[in-house]
């Protein structure tokens, strides 16, 4: 994405940071993909379907999807070349077939209306200056029936005991540059108006509370970015960023630490209109 589109900026990044994000994304597409399975089968994705990976980033969830679908095609779409010639790499050497990327964003879909029978968003909501916009537009290419699922996250569904002060004031002034940026760090509670004004029906929010009893502290923070994004740009960002990321691992020797963080997921479906 960029300023016109919305807050991450991945071709942006020097060479050594778009490797270490490209490391934590692919982290957190492990680390999600059974969570994510099943609000798919939920949903309704099943084997045959043409669907669409908005925002797919390196191409890992689009691949999954693929496999799910199978002989059905899924088309990844994302704003980064650099992301889409990565997202190529892992399609070649997972050897999925059924599987093809396209540069673009979810303002301007080249797919004809009525194109697709499941779209997913995953982690891509926080980053969009234009929300609506983007919906509608999915609305238009996705078939009457057709499911549309978005994975993301609120920020104030993350919490961590004890919490660095260089955490809280790096996280401040991380959800503030996205703001500047046109993104929403709070965009989970949102989603379900965004998907009713839109016009979607049968709408269902779910948060799905992950905590590091369950999962490990260690693994929680892996999922981190640490403004990973944002380093290139804002050298005095990348300077908080370390020291909140120092303090913050420091926790895992602590006994008592503990973290949670809560995921939305919300599902809607385009209507069947009777003549």
């Amino acid at each position: 994405m960029n300023n016109n589109t919305g807050s991450y900026e991945f071709d942006t990044l020097y060479k050594e940071d778009k490797n270490k994000e490209l490391a934590r994304l692919k982290r957190k597409a492990d680390f999600f993909l059974d969570l994510e399975k099943e609000k798919w089968t939920q949903a309704g994705l099943k084997s045959n379907m043409k669907a669409l990976d908005l925002g797919c980033g390196a191409g890992f969830t689009s691949c999954e999807i693929a496999k799910i679908i199978y002989p059905g095609t899924v088309i990844g779409v994302d704003f980064s070349a650099a992301m889409l010639e990565k997202a190529m790499d892992v399609k070649k050497k997972k050897g999925i077939s059924n599987v093809n990327f396209e540069e673009g964003n979810a303002y301007k879909l080249n797919f004809p209306d009525r194109y697709f029978d499941f779209i997913y968003a995953r982690f891509l909501f926080q980053h969009l200056t234009n929300p609506i916009t983007a919906i509608d537009n999915i609305y238009r290419v996705l078939k009457p029936g057709g499911i549309f699922c978005v994975f993301d996250v609120d920020d104030d569904w993350f919490t961590i005991y004890p919490k660095p002060y260089s955490l809280i004031e790096f996280a401040q002034k991380v959800a503030a540059i996205q703001q500047e940026q046109g993104g929403d760090a709070y965009v989970g509670r949102k989603l379900w108006s965004y998907f009713n004004k839109s016009g979607f029906i049968k709408i269902k929010t779910q948060v799905e509370v992950i905590t590091s009893d369950r999962v490990g502290l260690e693994k929680m923070l892996n999922l981190l970015s640490f403004g990973g994004s944002f380093s290139s740009k804002y050298k005095d960002l990348a300077i908080l960023a370390n020291q909140a990321k120092k303090d913050t691992y420091a926790l895992i020797d602590v006994a008592d630490a503990w973290a949670g963080i809560g995921i939305f997921v919300v599902t809607g479906y385009k209507p069947i209109l009777f003549s």
